[in-house]
Order: C-alpha cells, then structure tokens, then sequence
C-alpha cells in the first residue's frame, strides 16, 4: 500500500510501456476522467499518437506531440489536448482539455504548470503501479 501523499502512474493498458496515467493522491486520475467523457471519435484521433510516443519514446512531432515548457509535453488532436510530463520510465499523463477558440488559454497555462509542479512532486514521491 502506498503512502496517503504519494502519486502513482498506472499503465494506459497492458499494451503500453512507455505512456502513463497519472492517479493522484485522492485516488483520481483527471485523464481517465478527461478520456471517458470525451467522443469515441477524438478519443480514436489522440490514441494513434500516444501510441505512436509508446512505441518510441523520442518521437516528437510539432502538431501532434511536443515539449511545452521544462518537462511539460502535450499530446494533440484538433481540439482536444493531453497534458503530460517526462519521466524516466516515459511520459505520465496528468490532465486533459477540450481547447476552446484561439490561442493559449488560462485554462492551459494553469494544466501546464500543474503538470510542472506534478513532475518535480512525482520525481519525489512518485510510484509506478504495473
């Protein structure tokens, strides 16, 4: 059993190695959440990319998945956008949004940061759950 202030990553699904889902310490996990209540239809656009950085952890590509800022990466799909973090064992999953009009938004300013802060907390504290 893991610690009350401990974050832990669970694997996407048996089939992904390298791209996890972060459940923080109140035992919820915004993109399971963020995942669930999306479309089928977007969910189908974000999965060939997440698996495609699965597969090959160094792939970068400037619409679909790209550093943000620090350790902060975001997995992309038109609208729809996944928040993650580098890790040593690959990329944890923090939260996801629907991007509204427009440029960046405060909404994404403030999952970024919360995905900076989440990483520096994990890097501490963090448990991996195979």
């Amino acid at each position: 059993m893991r610690a009350k202030s401990d974050l832990a990553a669970h694997k996407v699904s048996q089939t992904f190695s390298n791209v996890w889902l972060l459940e923080t310490d109140t035992g919820r996990c915004k993109v399971e959440d963020f995942l669930d209540a999306i479309e089928q239809s977007n969910f189908n656009k974000l999965l060939p990319v997440m698996r495609r950085v699965d597969a090959n952890p160094s792939y970068r590509h400037p619409e679909r998945f790209k550093q943000l800022s620090g350790p902060v990466f975001e997995f992309k799909s038109h609208k729809h956008r996944l928040f993650c973090f580098q890790a040593d064992r690959g990329f944890i999953c923090t939260d996801g949004m629907k991007k509204q009009k427009g440029r960046r938004t405060r909404q994404s300013d403030r999952m970024i940061e919360s995905a900076a802060q989440l990483a520096e907390r994990f890097s501490k504290e963090g448990t991996y759950v195979e």
